[in-house]
């Protein structure tokens, strides 16, 4: 019931909406409580069903393809959609999120670029689960390229620097820009080390002490990248 609403018509859409409901706001609201809703390990009464863990996994690969197939028809009409597969990566197993890597890095990468989308802690942490799934010798599709890797970054330096996210989502963009950092070699994040060190620099003096205390941290990984080690 809640996928089959959550994916009901676009705003505005007469054929489906319910009169007197704002449809809007409660698809709205579904979207950001998606994840935790059907994949996470909190209780919800009665109100919710109790996923187990392979009933979890099984019900994502079933109700991913139609999600990708909706969201990838209308894009721009169907940015809920990015934020409840974001709020669902969060809760799954590594495997299972390797599994769909290829089809859901585009996905991510267009959360964050989406205002609305990119202010949830959900969708940092997404890109957080897409990066575990990769390796030195093969990495994730979200950093498989340069250029791929230099616009995450890019990205998660301006949801970490905005005022429209909230302090946890700004410190897991940075705790993610470290893992990017991490997970690619030098040479590929070279080229916009000094812009990232200068943006996280002005960062120290931001307002919030978890902000500061976390861009101090992504700093300081920065600054040793590519530094010889030293017996």
């Amino acid at each position: 019931t809640l996928v089959k609403r959550l994916m009901c018509a676009p705003d505005g859409d007469a054929e489906t909406a319910d009169a007197g409901t704002d449809d809007a706001s409660v698809r709205d609201a579904l979207a950001a409580a998606f994840g935790d809703a059907l994949f996470g390990d909190a209780t919800h009464g009665d109100a919710l069903p109790r996923l187990g863990r392979f009933h979890k996994q099984k019900f994502f690969s079933v109700a991913l393809p139609s999600v990708l197939a909706r969201y990838r028809a209308a894009p721009t009409r169907n940015e809920r959609l990015l934020l409840a597969l974001c709020g669902a990566l969060r809760h799954l197993p590594d495997a299972v999120v390797a599994q769909h890597a290829g089809a859901l890095a585009p996905l991510v990468g267009a959360a964050l670029r989406r205002p609305a989308c990119a202010a949830t802690t959900a969708a940092v942490e997404a890109v957080r689960a897409l990066l575990a799934t990769g390796s030195a010798d093969a990495p994730c599709a979200l950093v498989a390229a340069a250029s791929d890797a230099q616009q995450l970054a890019n990205a998660l330096l301006g949801v970490a620097a905005g005022s429209a996210a909230s302090v946890a989502a700004r410190c897991a963009a940075l705790v993610a820009l470290v893992d990017v950092a991490s997970a690619v070699p030098y040479r590929t994040i070279f080229p916009i080390r000094r812009k990232l060190l200068d943006a996280l620099g002005r960062l120290l003096d931001d307002e919030r002490r978890a902000v500061r205390r976390e861009a101090a941290r992504c700093r300081n990984t920065l600054f040793v990248l590519g530094q010889p080690v030293s017996d």
